[in-house]
């Protein structure tokens, strides 16, 4: 869903699905597929950066994304502005998390 979701959303058709072993990666994936920038949303970021008790062992640089399709086969920092979706943020985060070109 985008812009309001789950409730108030509208589908967001991409044909893509996202997995992983590590949640904070997945996010940070999902974010950037999205359009929305990880280091603009505070769960994501504080994530890579907690030292106690941490929830990643990675960093946001060394995420590699793997799929079917060759496209998407690089590291998550070499996907440019113009290949991610745009999804729509919700309401009361419209110009607070995306991407910059």
């Amino acid at each position: 869903m985008e812009g309001n979701g789950p409730h108030d959303g509208d589908p967001g058709r991409c044909n893509v699905i996202v997995a992983g072993s590590d949640p904070v990666a997945v996010d940070a994936v999902c974010a950037k597929l999205m359009g929305f920038d990880y280091k603009k949303i505070k769960l994501i970021y504080k994530a890579f950066e907690q030292t106690m008790l941490p929830i990643t062992f990675l960093k946001y640089e060394d995420i590699l994304c793997v799929g079917n399709n060759p496209f998407w086969n690089k590291k998550l920092i070499e996907i440019q502005y113009n290949e991610v979706f745009h999804f729509k943020a919700p309401s009361g985060w419209v110009g607070q998390i995306e991407l910059e070109p």
